[in-house]
């Protein structure tokens, strides 16, 4: 998250405040660099050669997504899928470690339906009702 060309218009929120911001309170395109606040602004520019065309942004702050720093499956990165354990403490009960497919894949993984229906039903049972 860096400092972006800054608008003419508006209060620049501070870095924390951005945290909390939704998808509808900020500027993107569907690329992996994110604007707070501004526009994108397009501005016809002349001199000696002719004129020519400058887009350029203004944002609070840009906001890019870093690169993957560790192994995972491309969607998933191992550290995510061990949080639960880590941080869970005694509130976790029981995790699997499954292999053999990919992430948006295992929805038809007959293995992953399995286990998945073996955690909603070993929930619903301990529900006190």
């Amino acid at each position: 998250m860096r400092k972006g060309l800054e608008p003419e218009q508006g209060r620049r929120p501070s870095e924390k405040e951005t945290t909390g911001f939704t998808h509808h309170m900020v500027r993107e395109e569907g690329k992996n660099k994110i604007f707070v606040g501004g526009e994108t602004k397009v501005e016809t520019m002349y001199g000696p050669a002719g004129g020519s065309v400058v887009t350029y942004d203004t944002s609070f702050w840009e906001i890019q997504c870093a690169k993957q720093d560790g192994l995972g499956d491309g969607t998933v990165p191992v550290s995510s899928g061990e949080a639960p354990r880590n941080a869970g403490g005694s509130h976790i009960k029981q995790q699997f470690r499954l292999q053999g497919f990919a992430h948006e894949p295992s929805y038809k993984n007959p293995t992953a339906q399995r286990v998945t229906l073996y955690a909603i039903t070993k929930i619903a049972s301990l529900a006190k009702l």
